[in-house]
């Protein structure tokens, strides 16, 4: 998906999660995926819906120093993803 993009100065892949892991039983995000990313050029950042314990160390466990992670509630959602869209256009 990546190599199919327009040239960019940059390229943000973002996750928004409750979670790690999905409703079909695949685990979901992991290190392997997040190193492909990064080693095309990609920053990873998530936003963290704190619906289950640990949710939000696990992202920032999983994303490193190389992203950032917002976390949220359900009833936060929207300021989160407004605080997280600035984010990623003011850190160019």
């Amino acid at each position: 998906v990546l190599s199919a993009q327009p040239q960019c100065s940059r390229t943000v892949v973002d996750i928004s999660s409750d979670g790690p892991h999905n409703s079909s039983g695949d685990d979901g995000w992991g290190q392997n995926e997040i190193a492909i990313l990064s080693a095309m050029g990609a920053q990873v950042n998530a936003l963290a819906i704190l619906d289950e314990d640990g949710v939000e160390t696990y992202y920032k466990d999983l994303i490193g120093t190389q992203g950032f992670v917002i976390p949220a509630t359900f009833e936060s959602y929207e300021i989160a993803i407004r605080m997280k869209l600035t984010l990623e256009i003011v850190s160019k």
